[in-house]
């Protein structure tokens, strides 16, 4: 996969050396509440995937139609409901 490169400690393992290092390591993930802009903003589902009586999923909060335009959204859209949207709904009704 183009620009994921191997760990340093995994470049000079000795032959029949089976260890190998933390997945964090092999492929370090952006955090997704990142404020930086060249950040890719991850999926805020956690699989707890049920919709409740407002329309909002139970376990990441966002709509039914958040949810299935996020393969398709751009970066400064999915920022915009992780930083802006997503936390007003955890703090209910103002």
């Amino acid at each position: 996969m183009p620009g994921l490169q191997r760990p340093a400690s995994a470049v000079g393992a000795r032959k029949g050396d089976n260890r190998r290092p933390a997945t964090s390591e092999r492929f370090p993930l952006p955090t997704m509440m990142s404020h930086e802009s060249h950040d890719p903003i991850l999926s805020p589902c956690i699989g707890l995937c049920r919709l409740d009586g407002d329309g909002y999923c139970e376990g990441c909060l966002r709509s039914a139609d958040e949810i299935a335009r996020w393969v398709v959204m751009g970066e400064a859209e999915r920022r915009r409901i992780v930083l802006h949207v997503l936390p007003r709904r955890t703090s209910g009704p103002a």
